[in-house]
């Protein structure tokens, strides 16, 4: 039996994706940890495989965003290099170690599992001396991204008289048909590549067609079907309220959101649009023909995993790299305007090409390692490490 501890930023598309590699590990009899905000309690306990430990520890998005950019006098939504760097360097890190530090200490894992942007992980497994892995379910961030954001860290690792140890694999979700062998990757360790999963929820089956529930009365079988959602950071009411005015008429799906704690307004019901709480993505996307979203990483993933084509309204974080990448690879297009999303949703809905390329992407995932091979050969290489 292994103990892996698990540490995300603590936001839903952070740590939803990790659920099948930590459904994995405990099928196999190991343990797990995840080290999260205790905002996140609620979704672990919910979303999440049962049998998840909680380590609660660190900030929220809102208090992670808003306290970076006081440190650096910067816009919360639109952070500069520096704010990148202090929020996911700087401020994660003081936040969090304090209260997670002794909770893993007592926990004592063998293996640490870090998201991309995590660096309060990595910096545990250099303090308790094991090894960790990094998950990379986006683009490569630029490189001044990750010099901006290793700066901020470099301190925090002297103050615990420790540096830096590069992970032993990074595990790669991003598909390489989004990428260009021009762009930056991952180097500092072996790559090794694992299919992307959907989240569907803790019970897995019985996935409801979602989008069934927002068609008109006299709506034809035939009928595209939309699901628009702008995740849980960049939702906020005005937007999705011009959205749902844009896309009336087509039998669309409009997630809600968390906008970093704002409650969307909006209907149950307005025309031919349907308003939804949470619901997991994997869900949502039953029968859908094409996905409307800011371009998060995880909601980009799991619709190409589907093969459902994209219509990309880029707003912050990497989502604008991610915009780049699937419009290179023919898989959506971007808006720079809510006001053009009616035009842009009929030219994917009417062009085959759009599904084509997202359907040759979803056959790429599909021939990828699933989770449980992937993580069978990291625990492999962690015991030849011990």
């Amino acid at each position: 039996m292994t103990k892996i501890l698990f540490t995300a930023v603590s936001a839903h598309g952070h740590v939803l994706p990790l659920g099948p590699l930590m459904q994995a590990a405990l099928d196999d009899g190991h343990d797990v940890a995840l080290i999260a905000s205790e905002g996140l309690r609620g979704l672990v306990e919910s979303e999440l495989p049962a049998g998840v430990t909680l380590l609660a520890a660190g900030p929220m998005p809102f208090e992670l965003a808003t306290t970076a950019a006081e440190r650096t006098g910067g816009d919360v939504m639109q952070p500069s290099i520096e704010g990148i760097g202090e929020t996911f360097g700087g401020v994660l890190v003081d936040l969090s170690l304090p209260e997670a530090l002794p909770l893993a200490r007592a926990w004592q894992p063998d293996v640490v599992v870090a998201d991309q942007y995590n660096t309060v992980g990595p910096l545990i497994a250099a303090i308790l001396d094991v090894p960790w892995y990094r998950y990379a379910m986006s683009v490569h961030p630029p490189q001044s991204w990750t010099e901006a954001i290793d700066a901020s860290a470099a301190s925090r690792y002297e103050s615990y008289e420790t540096a830096p140890v590069a992970p032993q694999a990074t595990l790669l979700a991003w598909p390489s048909s989004l990428t260009d062998s021009g762009d930056a990757a991952w180097t500092d360790a072996p790559v090794h590549e694992i299919a992307f999963t959907a989240h569907v929820g803790r019970s897995g089956g019985d996935v409801v067609d979602a989008a069934d529930a927002g068609r008109t009365a006299d709506a034809s079988e035939a009928q595209p079907k939309v699901l628009a959602t702008f995740g849980t950071i960049f939702s906020d009411a005005a937007s999705l309220e011009r959205l749902a005015s844009s896309l009336d008429g087509i039998d669309t799906v409009i997630t809600r959101g968390l906008a970093l704690g704002e409650t969307t307004a909006g209907d149950e019901t307005t025309g031919s649009v349907q308003w939804a709480e949470f619901e997991p993505i994997g869900r949502l996307l039953e029968g859908v023909d094409l996905t409307v979203s800011a371009g998060g990483a995880g909601t980009v993933l799991a619709s190409l995993s589907r093969g459902v084509p994209l219509v990309l309204w880029p707003q912050g974080a990497d989502q604008p790299h991610i915009a780049e990448q699937v419009v290179r690879a023919g898989a959506g297009v971007t808006i720079a305007s809510l006001d053009n999303t009616r035009q842009a949703v009929d030219d994917v809905l009417r062009d085959p090409r759009f599904a084509e390329r997202a359907a040759a992407i979803a056959d790429e995932n599909r021939s990828r390692p699933q989770p449980r091979e992937v993580l069978g050969s990291i625990l492999q290489q962690t015991s030849r490490l011990s």
